[in-house]
Parts: C-alpha cells; structure tokens; sequence
C-alpha cells in the first residue's frame, strides 16, 4: 500500500471539459492556474511519499519521529535482525540432520514404495477458463511413473497416421493452413459495403439568441440577407446510419482477394510438405528401431556362440590339451561382445524414445514395433522420378505459387494510377438544428485521387517487377536442385540395393570361414585367436547385413519424399 495519491490533473481533456462549461475567459484562467497548483504541490508531495511495505515492522517507530541518521538507522537494523536469527534458528542446529532423515523416511514411506521411477520434469497443464478457452500453464511437478504405464503396439503405417494426429509440428501447420482460410475468407468480405451508425446527443447551457434579421455587404458579389432564429430547445440530438461502397477499388480488393486464396493454396502445399516430412521421420525412427532390434538379436546371438568357446576352451584346458591364456582370450572376447549387448540395448532405448516423440505420445508409455510392414518399392528409372518430382515436389509448386503472389502484387499497385471513388448513402435524424430537417438522406459520390506524389509510384511498380523476376530466378534454381536431389537419391537406392548383396555374400562367407576354423580347432590344427577372429567378422557380417537392409527403406523413403509422393 502507498500513501501517496496522484493528483496530476493537466489533462488537456479536462481543460477542454473546463472551456466548454465555462465560457467566460477569466474562469478558464483561473481554473487553469489553479490545475497547475495542484500539480505542483502532488510534486512535492511525491518527495514524501513512503511505501509500507518497505518499513521494517521491527523499527518501524524510527519513522514516527523527527528526522533520524540514515546510516544508523541501517545499522541498528541490520545488527537487531541478524540478533534474531541467531536466536531462532542457529539454537536448533543440532536438529537438523535428525528433521532431514524423518522427512526422507516419510517421502520413502508414502511415496516410493509405489513406484518404479520418481523424477521431477516441466510439464505443461491445460484447462479451460472461464470462456471456454484452453489456458496452458507451465508447472514443476513430481512425476510418478507407476507400474503399468499406458502401453502401445503399432506397425510402420500404424506410426505414421498416429505422427499425423499428434506431432506437434505438422499440428502447427495445420493450425497456419486454418489461419490463410480465415483470411482468404475477409477477403472476400472486403467486397461487401460498410455500414456505419452515430449517435450524439449534446446539452447547451446557453443558447445563443440568432432571433434579429440582418445583411452582409460582400464587395463585387452584393448584400447577403439572412433571416434569423432562436433555438428553444437545450438539448441536441444527431443519429445517422449511412452505407458506403466502394466502385473503383474493386479492383484493388480483387488482387487482394486473389493473393489471399493464393497464399491459402500455398499454406496447402506447405501442410503436404509438412506431412511428408513427418511421414519421412517415421520412417528414419522406425527402421532405425528395426535396425537397433536385429542388431541386438545378433550381438546375443555372438554372446552364446562365445559362451560356448569358452566352455570347450576351459574344459580343453583342463584335461591338459589347451593352454590357460586360450580360455583367457575367449573371457575377453565374451566380455566385449557383453559390452555390445548393453550399447546395442541402450541404442534400441533411444531410438524407440525418438520414435516416441515423433508419433507424439508420452516417453512414459510402454512402445511395442510389429516387424509386419509393406517393403517400399522404386521399380521407376531416374527420368521418370525426376518427372514425378517436377509434377509433385511441395517445394517446386510453392515458389510457382509465389510468381502469381508477386504478378497480383504488381497489378495491386497498378490501382494507385486509378481514382479511388465510393458511393455513400445516409439518413440523418436529428432534432435542436433549424438548419436541417429532423429526417433527411443524403446521396453522395466521394473521389480521391493522388495527382503527383514524385514518382513513388512509378518506383513501386519497378519493385514490384523485380520481384516477379527474383521469385522466377528462385523457381527455376529450384527445379534443378530437385533434379539434382532426386538423382542423388536415386543412386542412394541404388547403392543400398546393391549393399544388401554385398552384406549377403559377407555373412555366408563368415559363416563358411568360422565352420572351418571350428573343426579344425577341435582337432588341434589351428589356434583358438583365428576362431575367434572368424567369430567377430561373422558378428560384423550380420550388424552390418541388417544395416543395409534397412538402409535401403529409408533410402527409398527419401527419395519418394523429395519426389512428393511419400504420403499419396
């Protein structure tokens, strides 16, 4: 609470307000410099003001008095609080590690034995005001993740529809596609005439007395008679409802209107684009997951063939045909492909958080991947990808969209050379004038014309030009990216195709190698390091065989996607 009131009263509203009541010229005078007096002293008094919240309740008698020292008054405050805070809370030091233990046995008691995972995150709340709107509100809480959180299982196509209802990003462009519809809609209500209703009413203290007749001698055009009035009435009353249309700047509104739809049919192209792209990160997680899945299926796979080594290499080693370091380089090598079980485990973790994300459900839920899915097919050459990417690439068809923007904006500017000319009709009902009627309409013809405005819109036109020509420049450097993107990709597809062969013939060739070396080692003709050599290549055969395999879904996927036609 303060204890100063403002009392700045030199409105230039209040003024008026005094000159219309008092037409006498020495009370506005008066008043004016009484305003003013009183501004001066909230001025001063302003010096005095002290705002309570700033008083310390201890010593706040050291305001009650006549003028105190400053830099005592601190002190003496600053030593009576530190005073009492020894006496209330460095008494009880001792007690508090016994407070700290009882609160954790309590939180542990109540809470934690309930649930797996106990972690304190931002989340974001939504409920509806008073009007029915979502109000969103940020809030730091505990987050309880129980037992049985919600779970799903979903395949590739299964993902990608859930991407498409709850991704917040491709949710966000569906909300700007809405937003050029409401505008592409204005615009057409730009068209429609402007109605508009005022209403005054107004009472003069003192009426003017107009009652003598008279005349007016005009040099070179002769005597002006008028006839006189006197108005009886105090109060004034003036209602007028008028329509105005416009006639010439129909033309102007028209281009404004095309812009509008056309902006609408970009924001469209951009929603498509959007949905590709959510489509094409679908794609990326999910095989990604497949990929860290299989991974890991082969990694265990290596961990039992290497349990196995390790079991003949031990009890070789005990009837007294192997050496003890054999059993011990087969323990290191069990142990590092123990490490690539957990890294491939924590790589599957992330990668099903990721695709968590992108499908848009809570990183609590439980994701289940079916491996059921519809291989994507390319059997198309490249001329024919690169011409389905010039008829359906979102990119290309948005900057050809931006070349009509840019034409209808030159034309837009064409209307400034024309007369802007509207038709107005209004009545007017009013009542304490002796100069109209009480009712009477009005018809009236407004023109507005700019003769000269020194060349802006000359000017305005060339940029206008311009940019017509920079937005074509743009869309055919556009086209040849495509190209070029689509071509990359292609051979991308290509590429992977081929690796998956490669990949094929890697895996068999490992698993041939390993079989020998394994009868050869049981009959003592080679050692126990080349087993183990040939074990690892065949570990790497097959991470790198479902690598290739998946890569090439992907790889096809992009290349529908900068094609347009990942999502049909």
């Amino acid at each position: 609470m303060y204890l100063c009131v403002n009392l700045s009263l030199s409105d230039y509203k209040f003024l008026l307000l005094i000159m219309k009541y008092f037409n006498n010229i020495s009370k506005t005078l008066f008043i004016t410099g009484f305003v003013l007096l009183l501004n001066i002293l909230a001025v001063n008094l302003t010096g005095y003001c002290v705002d309570n919240n700033d008083i310390d309740p201890i010593n706040a008698q050291q305001y009650e008095g006549a003028s105190v020292d400053p830099e005592k008054n601190i002190t003496d405050s600053a030593l009576s609080l530190e005073e009492e805070f020894k006496s209330k809370y460095l008494e009880s030091d001792n007690n508090l590690n016994e407070q700290k233990k009882d609160f954790e046995e309590d939180i542990k008691t109540k809470y934690l034995s309930q649930v797996d995972v106990v972690k304190k995150e931002s989340i974001t709340e939504v409920k509806p005001d008073e009007d029915g709107y979502e109000v969103i509100e940020l809030s730091e809480v505990i987050s309880i993740e129980e037992d049985n959180p919600e779970s799903y299982e979903v395949n590739l196509e299964e993902a990608i529809n859930m991407a498409l209802e709850n991704n917040s990003i491709f949710n966000i462009q569906k909300k700007q596609t809405k937003i050029h519809k409401i505008k592409a809609t204005k615009s057409v209500l730009a068209f429609l005439p402007v109605f508009r209703t005022d209403m005054q009413y107004s009472y003069q203290t003192e009426i003017a007395d107009l009652s003598s007749d008279g005349s007016i001698d005009i040099p070179g055009i002769g005597v002006l008679t008028f006839v006189g009035f006197k108005v009886e009435d105090n109060w004034k009353r003036q209602n007028t409802v008028s329509a105005t249309q416009t006639l010439t700047g129909l033309y102007r509104k028209y281009h404004i209107k095309r812009m509008a739809y056309l902006s609408f049919d970009k924001a469209l192209v951009e929603e498509e684009y959007a949905a590709n792209g959510t489509a094409l990160a679908v794609y990326d997680a999910y095989f990604n997951v497949l990929t860290s899945k299989y991974q890991l299926e082969a990694c265990k796979k290596n961990v039992d063939e290497l349990q196995s080594y390790y079991n003949l290499a031990y009890a070789r080693y005990e009837e007294g045909t192997a050496l003890k370091r054999d059993a011990q380089k087969v323990e290191v090598e069990l142990d590092k492909a123990k490490y690539m079980v957990f890294a491939k485990s924590n790589e599957l973790e992330d990668n099903i958080n990721w695709l968590k994300k992108i499908i848009g459900i809570l990183q609590s839920a439980k994701l289940d991947i079916r491996t059921n899915y519809e291989p994507l097919k390319y059997n198309i050459s490249v001329e024919e990808a690169i011409n389905m990417a010039l008829e359906n690439n979102q990119e290309i068809k948005k900057y050809g969209i931006d070349i009509k923007i840019a034409k209808h904006a030159k034309k837009e500017e064409f209307s400034n050379y024309i007369p802007d000319l509207d038709l107005s009709v209004m009545y007017l009902n009013q009542k304490g004038s002796e100069f109209y009627p009480e009712n009477n309409f009005l018809l009236a013809f407004n023109m507005n014309f700019n003769i000269f405005d020194w060349g802006q819109r000359e000017l305005t036109i060339k940029e206008k030009q311009l940019q017509v020509e920079q937005t074509m420049l743009a869309f055919k450097d556009k086209i040849e990216s495509v190209k070029v993107e689509v071509k990359e990709k292609y051979h991308n597809v290509k590429e992977a195709e081929m690796l998956i062969g490669v990949s094929q013939n890697a895996v068999d060739l490992a698993k041939r190698n390993l079989d020998i070396s394994k009868n050869r080692y049981k009959v003592g003709l080679q050692l126990i390091t080349e087993v183990l050599g040939d074990q690892s290549d065949l570990a790497s055969a097959r991470s790198d065989y479902y690598e290739a395999l998946f890569d090439e879904q992907k790889a096809i996927a992009k290349l529908k996607q900068s094609m347009g036609i990942l999502i049909p």
